[in-house]
């Protein structure tokens, strides 16, 4: 008998890595705490249909401010994934090239409440 479980779609966060998600769930909090707020308040303002750039803004923080700190956190784990042999460099500066532009993305994308 086939796994069903293949063919149900699950939501993203399900679906990635874990380490990948407490990234993701990492970089939201120092999103947050670069904004001024807590992550539960700013999770809601994103269900309300926000993006992050919208709540920076509205509290009166410079959108860049909050993608050089997500990027300079980001940089700094993939620094350590290559000291801890995780990662080779070249994959390293790879995806630190790719950085900014996925972190600006992600920051001014307005999420759908589901």
């Amino acid at each position: 008998m086939p796994d069903r479980r293949i063919a149900t779609s699950a939501p993203a966060a399900k679906t990635t890595h874990p380490k990948l998600r407490r990234l993701r769930h990492h970089e939201f909090v120092v999103a947050a705490n670069t904004i001024g707020v807590k992550p539960a308040e700013l999770r809601s303002d994103l269900k309300a249909g926000q993006s992050v750039a919208d709540v920076a803004t509205a509290k009166g923080v410079s959108v860049d401010t909050v993608v050089n700190a997500v990027v300079k956190d980001t940089s700094a784990k993939i620094d350590q994934a290559v000291s801890n042999g995780k990662l080779t460099q070249a994959r390293a500066d790879a995806f630190k090239a790719k950085l900014p532009a996925l972190v600006t993305k992600l920051v001014n994308a307005h999420h759908t409440a589901k």
